[in-house]
C-alpha cells in the first residue's frame, strides 16, 4: 500500500490534501459551535448533543454522520489514530456540556421554587410594590399583620339591596391567614365575634323610616400588642336594647376584641367584643346645637396603638385627640393637641382617621427619633345623583412617641390604585360589584404594619379589590421630604385630663426618657419589632391541618367565626 500511495498521480494527492483540510475545518467548526451553545444556552447545548443541531438550527456534524464526502471516510481510513483521538475529544466535550446543562437546569428550577416560597415584599427589597390580594371574591379593605411568622388579614364584603323604602348595606367580615404577605395561598373564615347572637338596632325612628341602613361588621382592623397578641377594632351599629328597636346617638360605634391571645387570662383578655366609649369626654364631643346639626352621630376610625402597656386610641386627627382606654373600653384620659401649621393645606377638608398606628424606631428613621406613624384621609365629591363620585386622598403623619402625642410632620399624598372609571368602561376594567354607588375612585387604607424594615399598607380599591402597598422605611420617609421633624408648632389643648397615669409612667415622663423607654418596652416584649418571634406555633399546626382538611381551623379563629 505504501508504494501505491507514493505512486499516485499529482491530482490524487491534491484531492487527498483538500479532503484533509475540509475535515480539519469541520472539527474546528464543531468545537466553536458546541462552545457557543454551552455558554449561551445550556439546554440547547444538550439538544445539540442529542439531535445534531446547534441553538441556531445549524447542523452539528458528528463522527458517525452520514456525510456525502468521500474524503471523510478516506481520512478515517488513512489516519485511524488521529480519528479516535478526535472522537474521544468530541465525546468528552459533549458529556461535559450535558452535565453542565443538567446542573444549570436544576439551579433554575430551585430558584423558581424558592422565589415562590418567599413573600414578594421580601424579594423586592426596598422597591415599593403594589399587588392585588386574592383573598376572596369582592373582598376589600384588608388589614394585614404578621404574628410569629404567619400573616393574618381581615377583609370585608358588601352589597346593597332595597327593601321597602330603605337602601340596605349588607356587610360581611372575614379573617384570613397565609405564610406569605401576598396571600398566594390563603385560608379564610367569616369574622363574627358574636357568632350570630347580636341584634342590631335600626336607623330612623318611629315617625320616619331611614332612607339608608346598614347591617353587619364593617372594616375590622388588626393591630399587634407585643406580649399579649393580636387585636381587632371594627365598627357596627349598637345592640338593640330596651323597648324601642331604633338606635340612639351614637348610631354607629367602635368595638375592640382579642383575636389571638399570647397569654391566658389577664386584664386585657377580651374574648368578646367590647364597645369603645368616650366616657367622661362624651359631653364635650357630643354637645352641639340640635338646630344646626341634624345628622346623627357615628363613631368611626378609632386608631389604636400601644404606649407603655397602655391602650391608646386616636379619636380624631385634627385636632389630634388621643384617648387612654381601660380594659372595659372606656376612655379614662385624653391628650389633645392642635397642629395648625401641618394641617393648613387641608383646612377646607373634613379629615378622617384610618388604620392603627405603628411605631417606627429611631435607629431606622432619618429623623433620629422614635415616633408613631398614622394615616389620615379625606374625600372630595364630584357630580350629582347617579354620577356622584368620591375621590379619596391619603397622607401619612408622624406623632411623637410620648404624651401629649403632638403631630410632628405630614407626608405628601400616598398614591393608590383604583379602578378609575373613564369614558370606556370596558377598557378601564371597571365593574360595579353589588353596590349601586359609583365607587370607581374609592380607596381606603385599612391596614398598617411594620414587618421588619418593610411597611405594609393594605387597602381597599374601588370597594372591589384588596391590595397591598409594601414600602421600605426609607421609601416611606421619602414621602416626608421637605418636612423636617418639628413638634414645636403644636398647641397643647389638653395635657392629660381624667384618670392620672400610673405613678411609674408619671416618673418616666418627668425624666424625659419616655421616647427611648417606649422603644425598649416594645422590643423586649416582642423579640423583634413588627415581625414577632419566628418559631413554630399553633398557626403552623393550623396550616398543616388546613392542608388535610379545609373544614378545620385554629380554635381562636373558630371562636371568632360565624356559621359558614
Amino acid at each position: 500500500p505504501h508504494s501505491s500511495l507514493h505512486t499516485r498521480s499529482p491530482v490524487a494527492k491534491a484531492q487527498q490534501q483538500q479532503h484533509l483540510q475540509q475535515q480539519q475545518q469541520q472539527q474546528c467548526t464543531l468545537g466553536s459551535v458546541t462552545q457557543r451553545v454551552s455558554i449561551s444556552n445550556p439546554v440547547a447545548a444538550v439538544a445539540a448533543g442529542l439531535n445534531g443541531h446547534s441553538s441556531s438550527g445549524a447542523p452539528v456534524h458528528h463522527q458517525h454522520s452520514s456525510g456525502s464526502g468521500a474524503g471523510l471516510h478516506l481520512h478515517h481510513h488513512h489516519h485511524p489514530t488521529h480519528s479516535r483521538a478526535a472522537d474521544k475529544q468530541r465525546q468528552a466535550r459533549l458529556m461535559l456540556i450535558r452535565r453542565l446543562a443538567t446542573w444549570v437546569a436544576l439551579g433554575v428550577v430551585g430558584l423558581v421554587v424558592l422565589s415562590s416560597m418567599v413573600p414578594a415584599a421580601e424579594l423586592e427589597g426596598v422597591s415599593p410594590t403594589d399587588v392585588l390580594l386574592d383573598l376572596g371574591p369582592y373582598f376589600f379593605n384588608p388589614s394585614i399583620v404578621r404574628h410569629r411568622g404567619v400573616y393574618l388579614s381581615t377583609a370585608r364584603t358588601a352589597h346593597m339591596k332595597r327593601i321597602d323604602r330603605t337602601n340596605w348595606w349588607f356587610n360581611e367580615a372575614y379573617i384570613c391567614m397565609s405564610t406569605s404577605s401576598t396571600f398566594k395561598s390563603v385560608s379564610c373564615r367569616k369574622f363574627d365575634p358574636w357568632q350570630g347572637r347580636f341584634q342590631e338596632c335600626l336607623w330612623g325612628n318611629e315617625r320616619k323610616v331611614a332612607d339608608v341602613d346598614t347591617q353587619g361588621v364593617e372594616d375590622p382592623k388588626l393591630f399587634m400588642w407585643p406580649g399579649k397578641g393580636v387585636y381587632a377594632v371594627f365598627g357596627r351599629k349598637p345592640e338593640a336594647l330596651g323597648a324601642s328597636p331604633y338606635c340612639k346617638d351614637p348610631i354607629f360605634v367602635q368595638f375592640v376584641v382579642q383575636v389571638v391571645a399570647e397569654e391566658p387570662g389577664g386584664e386585657w383578655s377580651i374574648p368578646r367584643p367590647t364597645e369603645l366609649k368616650p366616657g367622661i369626654f362624651a359631653e364635650q364631643l357630643y354637645s352641639r346645637d340640635p338646630k344646626k346639626h341634624q345628622e346623627p352621630i357615628k363613631e368611626k376610625n378609632w386608631m389604636p396603638f400601644v404606649w407603655q402597656e397602655q391602650l391608646m386610641m386616636v379619636h380624631s386627627v385634627f385636632p389630634h385627640r388621643v384617648f387612654r382606654v381601660n380594659s372595659s373600653g372606656i376612655a379614662v384620659q385624653q391628650f389633645v393637641t392642635s397642629s395648625s401649621d401641618w394641617f393648613a393645606p387641608f383646612k377646607d377638608e373634613h379629615i378622617h382617621g384610618g388604620p392603627p398606628l405603628i411605631l417606627v424606631p429611631g435607629a431606622a428613621s432619618n429623623t433620629g427619633h422614635s415616633y408613631y406613624m398614622g394615616i389620615f384621609h379625606f374625600f372630595q365629591t364630584f357630580g350629582e345623583g347617579s354620577n356622584k363620585v368620591k375621590a379619596y386622598h391619603h397622607y401619612a403623619y408622624r406623632v411623637e412617641a410620648a404624651p401629649p402625642f403632638r403631630v410632628c410632620g405630614v407626608s405628601s399624598e400616598i398614591q393608590l390604585v383604583t379602578r378609575k372609571r373613564n369614558a370606556d368602561k370596558q377598557a378601564s376594567g371597571w365593574t360595579h360589584q353589588r353596590i349601586w354607588k359609583d365607587t370607581s375612585q374609592t380607596a381606603y387604607i385599612s391596614g398598617l404594619f411594620l414587618d421588619g424594615d418593610i411597611v405594609h399598607l393594605s387597602y381597599g380599591s374601588s370597594d372591589i379589590d384588596a391590595r397591598l402597598l409594601s414600602m421600605s422605611i426609607v421609601d416611606v420617609e421619602a414621602l416626608f421630604a421637605g418636612s423636617s421633624w418639628d413638634c414645636s408648632g403644636a398647641q397643647v389643648l389638653d395635657n392629660g385630663t381624667g384618670e392620672p397615669l400610673p405613678q411609674a409612667l408619671q416618673s418616666l415622663l418627668a425624666s424625659g426618657n419616655a421616647e427611648e423607654q417606649t422603644l425598649h418596652s416594645v422590643s423586649s416584649r416582642s423579640g423583634s419589632l413588627g415581625s414577632g418571634v419566628p418559631r413554630r406555633t399553633e398557626y403552623h399546626h393550623m396550616h398543616h391541618r388546613h392542608r388535610r382538611s379545609h373544614h378545620r381551623d385554629h380554635k381562636n379563629l373558630r371562636r371568632l367565626a360565624g356559621p359558614l
